[in-house]
């Protein structure tokens, strides 16, 4: 809106598709042109989908309140629905989906995955796997059935490939038109996000702690619902490779194990309010002693089971939801501050641009060219590293390093690189910005910045505290407080 571009920085420099979610990104073109808070506009968007899921949930889950209850209670639901990232609109039309191809709507199927393309990169599979899922209706019978007569079972699936055809002109043209815009106007054509995450080896902890979430597809399996099985194990079993060989940056609480978790508890809850039928448990071999229990009841149960191993590994320890909880108000204190007081000076100083590895709100507010070293909103640095030429290139006229009490974080980020540079230019250390007590961003500069001494000192005052301290001052507030940017 200010600068008239469609990229991470205010011009030309280094574009860069910064966004995994260009939805939010196109959204936040409404409170900008309208002179709102953009802050407030996603609370209170994040407030309406709340109120929408909670609708649709107990619509197509009579009965189940008390569970749709409990899973909005979770302390890692109501992070992720006011996080203002697409955490929570992701998981929630990842459920319509699975309920659309449970019960075979094709138009609502498209047009949630249309959506869900604009959501997360990591839906873009649905372009082969929904074509595959609707070229195939499967017989109606139990899985006794199929493995006693598996031959059976498949001269009994029927081929519908005009079908098909349909859905992947519906999905598969729009995504490619989407893909030929990123690669035309940013060189690629898949987010800079994709280059700065991937690369990590592969991690067996992270492969089993995500892959135990797969578990309640064997309750599909026992409705014979095959298909649905199989499409549903293809789609989050490569979620579950890609972010076990991910630098899963950002995952407070438990953020990408929610991914997973919450499609699939809610899709269990779902299938608890419509499996027809009773299973009968028995004490002894002759089933004289047996107990009927309805099916639903204990598909209820297993989501009752996946909502605990959730709650007890990935939802957060009480350190961590402190840490979550006083997040936003440290950010504020300190990156916030620190990028509208460079906004302010910039003509003073002729400030042109800054390095600051922490992208997002400092660079907002800041208004100015922006070099994250980290590598997610420059691709410079996802495709050559932090090097000379990549600062050259950005000539950066103030740089902010992670930093300890004890001193500079060099090893990392490139970080080493971009200091050495700052002594060839002859920068000189001015302050230091206090996220936390061990989160430290030390500033250095062409020349003294007196306007930053101040920011620097009220973010030690505001930040330098324990979590346990920052959350007893902070819980007595309001959480509107800090609806603001």
């Amino acid at each position: 809106m200010d600068f008239g571009v469609w990229n991470y920085n205010p011009g030309a420099l280094d574009p860069t598709q910064a966004y995994t979610n260009p939805l939010y990104a196109v959204l936040s073109i409404i409170p900008n042109r309208l002179g709102w808070d953009v802050v407030l506009f996603f609370k209170v968007l994040s407030s309406m989908l709340l109120l929408s899921f909670i609708y649709w949930f107990r619509r197509v889950a009579r009965g189940s309140g008390l569970l749709a209850a409990a899973f909005v209670a979770l302390p890692a639901t109501v992070i992720h629905v006011y996080s203002g990232l697409e955490t929570f609109l992701f998981v929630f039309l990842t459920a319509v989906l699975l309920v659309a191809l449970y019960e075979h709507r094709i138009r609502t199927a498209i047009l949630t995955t249309l959506v869900l393309f604009i959501v997360r990169p990591e839906t873009w599979l649905l372009a082969a796997l929904l074509p595959i899922y609707f070229l195939i209706d499967e017989p109606e019978v139990d899985l006794k059935e199929v493995l006693r007569k598996p031959f059976a079972y498949l001269r009994g699936l029927r081929f519908h490939p005009g079908r098909a055809l349909g859905v992947l002109a519906a999905i598969a043209l729009p995504l490619l038109g989407y893909l030929i815009f990123h690669r035309l106007h940013f060189g690629g054509a898949l987010p800079n996000t994709f280059y700065a995450k991937h690369g990590v080896s592969f991690s067996v902890a992270r492969f089993v702690e995500f892959g135990l979430y797969l578990a309640p597809l064997v309750g599909l399996l026992c409705l014979g619902r095959l298909k649905l099985a199989a499409f549903m194990a293809v789609f989050f079993g490569t979620i579950v490779l890609a972010y076990s060989t991910s630098n899963l940056q950002m995952n407070y609480a438990g953020r990408f194990a929610y991914h997973l978790f919450a499609p699939m508890y809610v899709f269990l809850v779902y299938l608890g309010s419509r499996a027809p039928g009773s299973v009968y448990l028995s004490t002894s071999a002759d089933f004289i002693a047996s107990y009927r229990i309805e099916r639903g009841t204990l598909y209820k149960a297993a989501a009752c089971v996946l909502l605990a191993m959730f709650a007890g590994t990935a939802n957060g320890s009480r350190t961590q939801l402190a840490w979550a909880a006083t997040y936003y108000p440290r950010a504020l204190a300190s990156h916030a501050d620190l990028g509208k007081a460079l906004q302010k000076v910039a003509a003073k100083y002729n400030l042109r641009a800054f390095s600051f590895g922490d992208a997002g709100m400092a660079a907002y507010h800041s208004k100015l060219n922006a070099l994250d070293n980290v590598g997610v909103a420059s691709a410079q640095v996802t495709r050559h590293g932090v090097n000379a030429s990549v600062l050259d290139l950005y000539r950066p006229d103030l740089v902010a390093l992670y930093a300890t009490p004890a001193g500079v974080r060099l090893s990392e980020f490139g970080q080493q690189a971009i200091h050495d540079w700052t002594l060839s230019q002859g920068f000189r250390e001015l302050c230091d910005i206090y996220w936390r007590k061990d989160y430290l961003l030390k500033l250095y500069a062409r020349t003294d910045i007196d306007e930053l001494l101040s920011v620097c000192a009220d973010s030690k005052r505001a930040n330098d505290k324990s979590d346990r301290l920052m959350l007893r001052n902070a819980i007595l507030s309001p959480p509107w407080k800090y609806w603001t940017e």
